[in-house]
């Protein structure tokens, strides 16, 4: 199969690698979809990881498809053990994976041992994932692209629950990318007397609050009041 790999920062190749073979108790699915993370993707592209120290840069050719993680795909192959996915089944990523330890000598592991891990991110065609890892989705009513949009829903769920109560509170969400513009609609069923959000690059205000919508045009008057553009 074919897979994207970061070979320098700013510069890619495609390779080719061997087919990913599941274990019984895993699934193979068929990549339609890899969103690029604005953070953690578009860092390590620039020469940099938002998970590293300051000053620690990636070591390059990076990791073959990483480090794609938003995706969405459909199930092509089911191992024996696996149960409730199906071939065809459209998946994400989901749930909070398989507990088990990876098999040593049997009994209540994983099949899949240490020696033996997933090697590759979601800039591939096929991926390997434990049935427990994925979210199923309908066949019919999503398109591939909302799909993909899971991972970063999550982050977004993540959030407002880290968050705390917003009732009758002034809540400001920070940068109008997708995450945020998914966080204001969410924050705006949690009982805020307002929600507003700033665009970084151009200092622009979003306001939802009691169903008014002020576009991406408002901004700040001289006497500090969002106004209309």
């Amino acid at each position: 199969m074919k897979g994207l790999q970061i070979t320098a920062p700013g510069q890619f190749q495609i390779v080719e690698v061997p087919d990913p073979q599941p274990y019984p108790d895993e699934i193979l699915i068929k990549v339609h979809v890899c969103n690029s993370c604005t953070h953690w993707d578009l860092s390590i592209w620039e020469g940099y990881d938002i998970f590293s120290k300051p000053g620690a840069a990636p070591e390059y050719p990076y990791p073959i498809g990483r480090p794609g993680h938003e995706w969405a795909g459909e199930v092509v192959a089911v191992g024996d053990q696996v149960r409730g996915i199906q071939v065809g089944d459209r998946v994400s990523t989901g749930g909070s994976g398989d507990p088990r330890p990876p098999s040593k000598s049997g009994g209540a592991t994983r099949l899949r041992p240490a020696s033996d891990p997933f090697r590759y991110g979601t800039y591939v065609q096929y991926i390997i994932s434990r049935p427990e890892a994925v979210q199923v989705y309908p066949r019919e009513g999503l398109s591939w692209n909302e799909i993909a949009m899971q991972e970063m829903l999550g982050c977004v769920g993540q959030g407002i629950v880290t968050a705390g109560d917003f009732t009758k509170q002034r809540v400001a969400v920070f940068g109008m990318g997708a995450a945020g513009l998914m966080m204001m609609q969410a924050a705006r069923f949690m009982g805020p007397a307002s929600v507003g959000g700033r665009v970084h690059h151009r200092h622009r205000l979003l306001r939802l609050a009691q169903g008014d919508r002020v576009g991406p045009g408002a901004h700040r008057g001289q006497d500090g009041h969002l106004q209309r553009a």
